[in-house]
């Protein structure tokens, strides 16, 4: 390399035998190539380094492009020259034989955080940082030597006032008529924006791909949480179809019955995600006795844990109130998924469920309630993604303690719902703690037990009555229902608890032949007393029936029968008419009291 001569260049490109010239609509295409270039590289290579050598190597291109301009009559094509290095929306820069820069562009100086004239008679090598230095020594070196005719690289510039700039670099030897080289023409190009623009879509699509794989073991979880169960209901439907022996029978019909629930405890936490994240959840803020619900849960939660070997203990910190104010069903929730999540994950020990209650000098009281259990324990990574919804602490869990990742996250959900939050502690092969936190409305003068104890006393001595078996209501009186039901096995289930209710039935397929049927026996003088109306059906579906129902005047009740059990499923079939609203799997107890509602309105309307 040539010694620093300190020398410095004219304001007009350094005189060549063969000069390369640009215009600056060329470097406005180079420009946009290259940022299309970063934008669409990043899916088809690996790094974004080299997406940025790619880049360098474009930038190189525009050195290898031919060109002339044609000079205006009376403006010299120096001057001309000189306008368009100076207008480029890239760096330019002409380095000398010895390494020394002769003149450089404005943009060029911007990315250095310095001004063109403090760069002139610098060398070139003295802008890069130690890393770049060598190879940025060779290859320049190669360029004059004339063993190679350019070269492109990804190197940092050191900025005047601190600092590393990213920069693509490329350059090309300027050829004497005797063909020697005589210096370098370099193009720079300020990567950092490209580069954060790479960054974003690489984070991006890791977070696309981590959601995809979230999908994909969230349907394996449901499938297994749904196949297994399933596979029970079916096997003993065998059985019950050919047991002879009682007792064998009851063991089946619990079987069914148990899965058969498991498989609506799936479909409800569904659904109730699905309901808080469209902000469709609403709670109530009602008094309740906290006792009450306490004793709800852990009556659910003993038999559980007893059959591992569990210590399941509920204790009080201070006194308790009678009443509180909040959302009694999901307050019950929240504790059923906590207690019930400590005892999935505990083998050996116990789980505690600890409550607390604090009243402020001014504004409502809270509510806490601590979970503790001596279980697998997670963590730090593990803890981050269990309130994630449809996954778990790690992949292996759904496999060895089932379940589809959503219990905890609609614990939180609801949590906030209720004014609070759930907290957790937690530490590997020790043990998890779980501490909830609700608005719990203001306790003063509100009467308090000195503690959780005498509190359930009270209430296991209000609810120790005789008890009389559950039963069915009984209908009023008996009437005719028409049923608009495509499905045949709920046709004959529908029929059969109507019957069994003392109700003429009448079944159609579809809700052509149910608007027909009405209109018929309507003119005969024999009008069906209630419709229960599936809202999907072929040929014609309930919503339809129920519209062309009501546009004929017919003001017979009408209960729609879906399996959709979202919120706006519900006011969509009030919208189009119906009286009442009932979800598949069918509740006998349920739908025999919305006929029986139905009668009573029609009764009191008719007798108005």
């Amino acid at each position: 390399m040539g010694q620093r001569n300190g020398r410095s260049a004219a304001n007009g490109l350094p005189p060549r035998a063969t000069p390369v010239n640009r215009s600056s609509g060329t470097c406005r295409v180079a420009a946009v190539v290259l940022a299309a270039a970063a934008l669409s590289l990043l899916w088809l290579v690996p790094s974004w380094s080299l997406v940025a050598a790619m880049l360098a190597m474009g930038a190189g291109w525009l050195l290898r492009l031919p060109g002339q301009v044609s000079s205006a009559p009376g403006v010299p094509d120096t001057a001309r020259l000189h306008s368009y290095f100076e207008v480029g929306l890239v760096g330019f820069a002409d380095v000398g034989g010895d390494g020394c820069i002769q003149s450089v562009n404005s943009e060029f100086a911007a990315m250095l955080g310095t001004a063109p004239d403090q760069l002139r008679g610098r060398m070139l090598f003295d802008l890069v940082g130690e890393q770049d230095r060598a190879l940025l020594e060779a290859d320049v070196v190669a360029v004059l030597g004339g063993q190679q005719e350019r070269f492109a690289s990804l190197v940092e510039f050191v900025r005047a006032g601190g600092g590393l700039v990213r920069v693509s670099l490329a350059a090309r030897g300027v050829v004497r008529t005797d063909g020697a080289v005589e210096g370098l023409t370099l193009v720079a190009v300020d990567m950092t924006e490209i580069l954060q623009v790479l960054d974003r879509l690489r984070d991006a699509k890791v977070e696309v791909e981590a959601a995809s794989r979230a999908k994909s073991d969230f349907l394996a979880n449901m499938s297994h949480e749904i196949r297994t169960p399933l596979t029970a209901i079916l096997g003993y439907a065998e059985v019950l179809n050919s047991a002879v022996d009682a007792a064998e029978r009851a063991a089946a019909f619990d079987v069914v019955r148990r899965n058969g629930e498991h498989l609506m405890a799936v479909l409800g936490d569904v659904l109730d995600i699905a309901k808080v994240e469209a902000g469709q959840m609403t709670v109530e803020c009602i008094p309740v006795c906290p006792a009450r619900i306490l004793a709800d849960v852990m009556e659910l939660m003993q038999p559980r844990a007893e059959a591992k070997g569990l210590t399941l203990r509920l204790v009080s910190a201070g006194r308790v109130p009678q009443t509180v104010l909040t959302d009694p069903v999901r307050l019950r929730q929240i504790l059923s998924n906590l207690v019930g999540n400590a005892i999935k994950f505990t083998a050996i020990g116990k789980v505690s469920v600890e409550i607390a209650f604090e009243q402020p000098p001014n504004g409502n009281a809270r509510m806490h309630a601590i979970v503790s259990d001596t279980g697998i324990g997670m963590t730090p990574e593990q803890i981050e993604r269990l309130f994630r919804p449809f996954a778990q602490a790690d992949t292996s869990m759904s496999r060895q303690y089932g379940g589809v990742g959503l219990g905890l996250v609609i614990a939180k959900r609801f949590a906030r719902l209720l004014g609070g939050a759930i907290h957790l502690c937690s530490e590997p092969g020790v043990g998890s703690t779980f501490r909830m936190t609700i608005d719990a409305g203001d306790l003063r003068g509100v009467p308090m037990a000195e503690s959780l104890d005498a509190l359930l006393a009270e209430v296991r001595s209000a609810a120790s009555g005789p008890k009389s078996a559950v039963a069915l209501p009984k209908a009023s009186r008996s009437v005719r229902v028409l049923v608009a039901e495509d499905g045949p096995d709920n046709q004959r289930l529908i029929q059969a608890v109507l019957k069994k209710a003392g109700h003429t039935v009448s079944v159609f397929e579809n809700g052509k032949l149910a608007v027909d049927a009405l209109a018929q026996q309507a003119a005969a003088g024999t009008p069906f007393d209630v419709v229960i109306m599936d809202m999907q059906m072929p040929v014609m579906d309930g919503y339809t029936a129920t519209r062309e129902l009501r546009q004929r005047g017919v003001t017979t009740p009408i209960i729609a029968l879906t399996a959709h059990a979202m919120a706006e499923d519900r006011q969509r079939c009030l919208d189009a008419g119906c009286s009442e609203y009932a979800t598949k799997p069918l509740d006998r107890r349920d739908l025999l009291c919305k006929i029986e509602q139905c009668l009573g309105r029609l009764q009191a309307d008719s007798s108005v």
